[in-house]
């Protein structure tokens, strides 16, 4: 397709189509979104909402669907839906976010430009509001945790999984002591503020927004990896090795109705917790192997 795209929303589905049309008709209410354009890719849902997504944006020209018969993941989802968005469309701009985002600021593509004109950025993440907390989760980290810093998260893990009942406890009570805390503070007119725009730092995997600089000379977003959670420190790690610009600014926001997808998948709280610690043991230990031997 040879045709000058400014913008494009790759947004990876997966069961929870509420989600996914949300994301979408936030997009689509955004100021010059003509200039916009949207793919989504149905991770191996098979439950028949990728095929109605088809059908309900069929000959709608800046919308595209693509279905993929297996769950590939997040990170794999993720590069098949960046790659589909890069042949199709070769765009100035693409957003990443997950099918749980939503844009609510209507000049989201003018500070995106903006933004980009100031600093000149490979990879930006915006302020990531989650309302149910009242948190604010970006930047995940100012600092990447060091090798001996993941070795040890690696044995909490371990240890978390031998008693995942009191885990999932003490979880519980560490997010309503979050939301509680975050609650008082909106109430009495201190809500905790967003951080300041800083760079270099790594940034929250549910809405990246990737500028040209990026999409010319990188065919993937994430590693390759099977399995979920920590692909952000491998996105940092890599970005630091070329030499690429990552900036966090909040004078862009979204919403994060977090873990949707994984919700509907997983209903047990037992059971989403020993899904997360095992894929975080997997995805640290190969972080460790890859760059453990750096001095």
């Amino acid at each position: 397709m040879n045709e000058d795209v400014i913008f494009c929303f790759v947004i990876l589905h997966y069961k929870t189509i509420e989600d996914t049309e949300k994301c979408i008709q936030s997009i689509l209410a955004l100021d010059s979104c003509f200039n916009a354009r949207i793919l989504v890719l149905d991770n191996g849902s098979n439950n028949g909402t990728g095929e109605q997504l088809e059908e309900k944006y069929l000959g709608i020209p800046n919308i595209k669907i693509s279905i993929s018969d297996v769950n590939l993941g997040f990170s794999k989802g993720n590069n098949l839906a960046y790659t589909i968005a890069k042949n199709s469309f070769n765009p100035d701009f693409m957003i990443v976010c997950n099918s749980d985002i939503i844009f609510e600021q209507k000049n989201t593509l003018e500070l995106i430009r903006q933004i980009y004109n100031e600093t000149t950025f490979h990879i930006m993440g915006p302020d990531i509001y989650i309302p149910d907390v009242c948190f604010h989760a970006n930047p995940l980290e100012i600092e990447p945790k060091s090798i001996e810093e993941i070795q040890h998260e690696i044995k909490i893990c371990k240890k978390n999984l031998k008693n995942l009942k009191k885990a999932c406890f003490y979880d519980s009570l560490q997010a309503e002591k979050i939301k509680a805390i975050n609650l008082i503070r909106k109430l009495i007119n201190r809500e905790k503020k967003p951080a300041a725009a800083i760079e270099n730092v790594v940034l929250q995997g549910a809405c990246y927004i990737l500028s040209k600089n990026y999409i010319k000379n990188q065919d993937r977003i994430f590693c390759q990896m099977d399995s979920f959670y920590f692909e952000e420190y491998f996105v940092y790690k890599e970005c630091s090795l070329k030499g690429y610009k990552i900036v966090y600014d909040p004078k862009i926001r979204v919403i994060h109705n977090e873990s949707s997808a994984t919700k509907k998948n997983l209903s047990n709280q037992i059971e989403r917790k020993k899904f997360k610690l095992l894929n975080l043991i997997k995805s640290m230990k190969t972080y460790c192997e890859v760059y453990g031997n750096e001095s």
